[in-house]
């Protein structure tokens, strides 16, 4: 199967530093690559939450919940809650902010505009901040969670979306910095675990 091939539109960028910049548009280049990846779509239809397949909180506005194909199809949809229409865009507008919480690394205001708060960025790799793109992008099509932490809150869509884009990002870079001869090694130990099967 195919994945659906979905681009992203940063629409607003407001209060962002030329070091702010550099990284969100290299975590919207690891993100674009990441959620158009086979990858990306095997990690959500096999995430399970309660040894299911499925996500806590797999519902937009408390209608059926939807299930992991769903949930994929919706987040590459790009059927954002503010227009209504499915282009395959990831339409987004965001704004660092100066504001330094203990614990949220931003928020999003009306499932339409996004505020990461810049003491919170500047711990960030390219890849983690594309983690948080995506959770945040989750608020956009209407996923929630609790805002205190409880044992399900990882599980929740916009949480289990970002920690899948985290790390494939993280795999991702990792993979490019290898050299071709450490590619050829790993080749070599893959098709040799393949023939121990």
């Amino acid at each position: 199967m195919a994945t659906i091939q979905t681009t992203i539109k940063l629409h607003e960028r407001e209060n962002f530093n030329d070091e702010e910049d550099q990284k969100m548009d290299k975590a919207l280049e690891l993100l674009t690559i990441v959620i158009n990846s086979d990858a990306f779509r095997r990690s959500i239809l096999n995430f399970e939450y309660d040894n299911k397949k499925q996500f806590s909180r797999n519902y937009v506005d408390l209608s059926t919940p939807l299930s992991n194909q769903e949930v994929y199809e919706l987040f590459m949809s790009g059927k954002e809650s503010t227009n209504g229409v499915a282009n395959n865009v990831l339409d987004l507008r965001w704004k660092i902010s100066a504001k330094c919480p203990d614990s949220a690394i931003g928020t999003t205001f009306n499932r339409q505009r996004t505020e990461t708060y810049r003491c919170k960025l500047e711990e960030m790799s390219a890849e983690s901040f594309a983690g948080h793109i995506a959770h945040e992008y989750c608020h956009y099509l209407g996923f929630t969670h609790t805002k205190k932490y409880i044992v399900s809150r990882p599980y929740t869509v916009p949480y289990g979306i970002g920690k899948i884009v985290r790390d494939l990002c993280g795999a991702y870079v990792a993979l490019q910095q290898l050299t071709s001869t450490e590619l050829d090694n790993l080749t070599s130990v893959g098709n040799l675990v393949k023939g121990l099967k």
